[in-house]
């Protein structure tokens, strides 16, 4: 098994100007987001920049069609074109705007306002804009969103404290509260391949949730803080354990830090594997196999890696330092195998890599 940094087995690294906070890879695209504001495309190829936005910050979520980019950032909701990164519109809302989703119906968007006295989210809510930019709709909701996902005609909004479980939304329905066998709060969800949604709850239960039914399953110990979905699922907990679904083996690794991120990814022994990034001092990057939850490789960082985004091939990590990692199949295999061999790079010559990078990047 090789080891070594993440500079080491990256193509190339850039920067987001701040924290990364949102990050998608999208054909031969990169797009990421940071808390500072900053919104950058590149060429997953060449790596270089085609376009950057300055925004007050933070920027919160994206979504995505095939020629616009939704963005939301502060208490705004931005539609950009991807191609040239020009503002076609601009829409503000009352609060922080936090997560976006596009639908047939417009683009749907989740608020909340922090209260600093109480600690504690409050004034919710869920709009809907056409695709000017229009306000269509809001609704009020007793607690924050945590999950946002579309079915249909309805939006799915997962919930926290004070009123758990999730509520339904649309036009001509409103808002229609559910409950769940699951009485803790939604930490993280994500769309399921066919309809509905996946939760992970603040004690280590999943739910599936369609418009119809739930379902509630113990599956790990402790705040589910990680979900990722291909032919089934992965998770990864705040105690450490990183667990697949039955149709990867049922398996379970146990990171003792706080697991951050799970993502399939490009495998160094070809076809994908299981990303998982966890956190304790510095982050290490477990490359798991899908079936069986055997480590092929540790990546380590010095600082946490809590977003990633994957396609053909080719994975980006964003971290707390602002900065974001390009690593695609070959190049990983290739330093694999020299790190194997004894090859790893010293610690003055990434000292220096890290110094023509930021060169370049200036």
């Amino acid at each position: 098994m090789g080891s070594g940094s993440l500079e080491y087995y990256s193509s190339f690294v850039r920067s987001v100007g701040g924290r990364c906070t949102l990050l998608r890879v999208i054909g031969r695209n990169i797009f990421a987001g940071s808390h500072n504001g900053d919104l950058a495309c590149w060429e997953v190829g060449s790596g270089s920049e085609k376009w950057r936005l300055k925004f007050d910050g933070p920027c919160s979520s994206a979504d995505f069609d095939d020629d616009f980019v939704y963005l939301s950032e502060s208490n705004s909701l931005h539609c950009i074109e991807a191609e040239r990164g020009e503002i076609i519109w601009s829409s503000q809302i009352e609060g922080s705007c936090d997560l976006v989703k596009i639908s047939k119906q417009g683009i749907w968007v989740t608020s909340s306002v922090y209260g600093i006295e109480t600690q504690d989210y409050f004034d919710s809510a869920v709009w809907l804009f056409d695709c000017h930019g229009e306000l269509v709709q809001n609704w009020p909701i007793e607690s924050r969103s945590w999950s946002l996902e579309v079915e249909g005609d309805f939006a799915i909004v997962a919930l926290s404290r004070p009123k758990c479980g999730f509520c339904t939304i649309s036009l001509e329905s409103g808002v229609k509260y559910q409950s769940l066998e699951c009485s803790s709060p939604v930490t993280i969800g994500i769309k399921a391949k066919t309809g509905g949604s996946i939760f992970g709850h603040s004690d280590g239960n999943m739910s599936y949730v369609t418009l119809q039914n739930s379902t509630t399953n113990r599956i790990g110990d402790g705040s589910v803080t990680a979900l990722a979905l291909e032919e089934d699922w992965i998770m990864g907990t705040e105690s450490g354990q990183v667990i697949s679904g039955k149709g990867y083996g049922s398996w379970k690794v146990e990171t003792d830090e706080i697991v951050d991120l799970v993502e399939f990814g490009p495998s160094p022994e070809g076809g994908f594997c299981v990303w998982a990034s966890s956190w304790s001092k510095e982050a290490k990057l477990s490359l798991l196999e899908t079936h069986s939850g055997k480590v092929v490789l540790r990546i380590l960082h010095d600082h946490r890696v809590p977003i990633g985004s994957s396609e053909e091939g080719v994975i980006a990590l964003g971290d707390f330092g602002g900065s974001v990692f390009v690593l695609e199949e070959g190049v990983i295999r290739r330093r694999k195998v020299q790190s194997e061999g004894g090859l790893v790079e010293d610690k003055k010559s990434e000292l220096l890599r890290r110094k023509i990078r930021r060169l370049r990047t200036k």
